[in-house]
């Protein structure tokens, strides 16, 4: 949460000893299966501290029932009503006496001790009511077109691919109810689906016209404009939106290891390749994998090698078995290690479940890494 701005408790963050700051609650509940969903959305305007304070808030039940909907005035003058994107006029202003510390006092009546707040980039939201929830959901962080994190979809866009709807269409500004409801649908069907879904950083492909694309964050709108399809595709798909790692290392020395069930996983990668291939070696079997990547260590900038585990662990019999799988499987990896030069950086994927296993029944892949040190 302090990573992407959501006011908390804990030091470097948002409303970390800052009076301005209150909870929602005294006291919090543990989180269960039942713990109710709440949308939130608010509509600030700029004030005479350079600030946007908080003018319009409303909150949806997951039946997306309007719970509660206020106007707001804000502790300092108002410079810039920001009627565009608010929707706020003065003259809706001007008979307003509800404060913030009412607003609070309202949301911890209507609120329960384990409710779960969901909005899109909801820090914006918590900062302009000067209020820290430690249960949150932000449908602008849980869904990503982009690959990077810091690089949110509009509400609008991810409405519209997701939900097929239309919002925030009238030119007088947004609803707050309209958006708030939106966030908690898409949180919804996020929660219906998988951890990858409408996610490509897990995983997720997005398909427009039958062509995967990459969403770049300026040419979102573009998008939107234009009459496309989309849809999204995880559960029982073939492969997953990717691109070649190689292509990526310019002016290195390149090099694949790979048994011949491997090296059929990077067909698609060689036959898409824009700039030279990089050295490929096909040996009989994972021992001789860990054996030549060792001996390229000292001749290549970058190596991948691809091994497959004889065995899954789950299906040995005993632990004793466990344990000799593990040692093998030690051994070809120190090989690795003990040969690399120093300051490599080595890093090892083990991949854990296909996304076509149900997701009960999957297990998690480990990514481990490190720098080799002179010691």
């Amino acid at each position: 949460m302090c990573e992407h701005g959501f006011p908390a408790p804990v030091p470097g963050c948002l409303g970390y000893n800052d009076p301005e700051y209150s909870f929602s609650h005294e006291e919090y509940a543990e989180l269960k299966v039942t713990s109710p969903m709440f949308g939130v959305d608010c509509e600030m305007c700029l004030t005479s501290t350079k600030q946007l304070e908080l003018t319009s808030i409303s909150v949806i039940d997951e039946k997306g029932k309007l719970v509660y909907h206020t106007l707001v005035k804000p502790q300092n003058p108002i410079i810039n009503y920001l009627t565009k994107y608010s929707g706020i006029t003065e003259k809706m202003l001007r008979n307003v006496t509800k404060t913030l510390k009412d607003v609070h006092n309202d949301l911890r009546n209507i609120l329960p001790p384990d409710a779960i707040l969901v909005g899109h980039s909801l820090n914006s939201d918590l900062r302009a009511m000067k209020m820290m929830h430690p249960y949150v959901i932000d449908s602008s962080l849980i869904y990503n077109l982009t690959h990077c994190r810091k690089r949110r979809s509009s509400l609008k866009l991810l409405t519209k691919m997701f939900l097929k709807k239309d919002i925030q269409m009238n030119e007088a500004g947004h609803d707050p109810s309209e958006d708030a409801r939106a966030s908690l649908e898409l949180v919804q069907l996020k929660l219906k689906n998988d951890l990858a879904f409408g996610d490509v950083i897990q995983g997720a492909k997005i398909i427009q016209n039958e062509q995967e694309v990459n969403v770049d964050s300026e040419k979102q709108d573009d998008m939107y404009k234009g009459n496309h399809s989309f849809s999204t595709s995880v559960e029982g798909s073939p492969h997953v939106y990717a691109f070649s790692i190689f292509q990526l290392a310019n002016n290195m020395s390149l090099a694949l290891v790979a048994t011949p069930a491997g090296i059929k996983h990077y067909e698609e990668v060689f036959a898409k390749a824009t700039q030279s291939l990089p050295h490929v070696e096909v040996v009989a079997g994972n021992k001789q994998v860990s054996q030549k990547a060792a001996q390229l260590t000292l001749e290549k900038d970058f190596i991948v090698l691809h091994m497959k585990m004889d065995t899954s662990l789950k299906k040995c019999g005993s632990p004793e078995s466990q344990k000799a799988v593990l040692e093998k499987l030690d051994k070809r990896l120190s090989r690795i290690f003990s040969c690399a030069p120093v300051r490599s950086l080595i890093t090892f994927v083990f991949t854990g479940s296909a996304l076509d296993v149900p997701l009960k029944e999957r297990s998690n892949g480990i990514l481990m890494c490190c720098i080799k040190s002179q010691n």
